[in-house]
């Protein structure tokens, strides 16, 4: 997770963000920017499949937050059906995550995490660069 504070547009500071990356697309319910990616990797000798969901959403005043979510299953069981349900169950979730201010154990840089309607409700207190710049 990472949190600018301070952006006098958040909106647009969002959007700058996402720009240069295909296959965005925007949460209708939360106004998230969510894009998708996929990579094949070993891993002490297993073929894996890792899929990526970059959310990014503003939260006011001034801030813009971005979560990175991530799943990984062994490349042999990319196509089976419960493997292909899960993933589809994700890519509806993860563009719901509504990104808040609550007030978690304020521990430094650890996101805080817990369900909230309609998604999941992130908290964070780390500032730093994006991971997609």
């Amino acid at each position: 997770m990472v949190t600018t504070k301070g952006v006098a547009d958040p909106a647009e500071r969002l959007r700058k963000l996402f720009r240069d990356h295909g296959n965005v697309e925007t949460n209708e319910a939360t106004g998230n920017l969510v894009r998708r990616s996929e990579k094949d990797t070993v891993e002490d000798g297993d073929k894996l499949h890792i899929y990526y969901w970059f959310v990014g959403g503003c939260v006011p005043p001034d801030m813009v937050w971005e979560a990175v979510f991530s799943y990984t299953v062994l490349t042999e069981r990319l196509n089976n059906d419960e493997t292909q349900s899960e993933v589809k169950l994700l890519d509806q979730l993860v563009g719901k995550a509504r990104l808040s201010h609550l007030l978690c154990e304020p521990a430094g840089d650890f996101p805080c995490f817990s369900p909230g309607g309609g998604g999941m409700v992130m908290s964070h207190f780390a500032t730093g660069p994006s991971p997609m710049s």
